[in-house]
């Protein structure tokens, strides 16, 4: 077994940038991946499509993602901070 801790950014379809983690656990036999499971945070998910529906307000969804910018390695940080430059 292999886990990898992730994050990620990009932007949704209604132009919501967005910074997310998660973990990814492998199971390898004989050299290939055979098993995958990939967690995220879904709270992050559900604010920019609250309902299943894209967000057109990002105020609380943004709210969460400056939340996990503390956490997040400034790599991230600097992704989602250029991503929002550019909107």
């Amino acid at each position: 077994m292999i886990a990898v801790h992730w994050y990620t950014t990009g932007r949704t379809a209604s132009g919501g940038a967005y910074l997310n983690r998660g973990v990814a656990w492998y199971r390898l036999e004989d050299g290939l991946v055979r098993e995958f499971c990939d967690f995220f945070d879904t709270e992050i998910v559900a604010a920019f499509f609250p309902g299943g529906t894209p967000a057109t307000d990002h105020v609380s969804a943004d709210a969460l993602v400056d939340r996990l910018c503390a956490m997040a390695p400034p790599e991230a940080v600097d992704r989602l901070q250029a991503l929002r430059r550019s909107a």
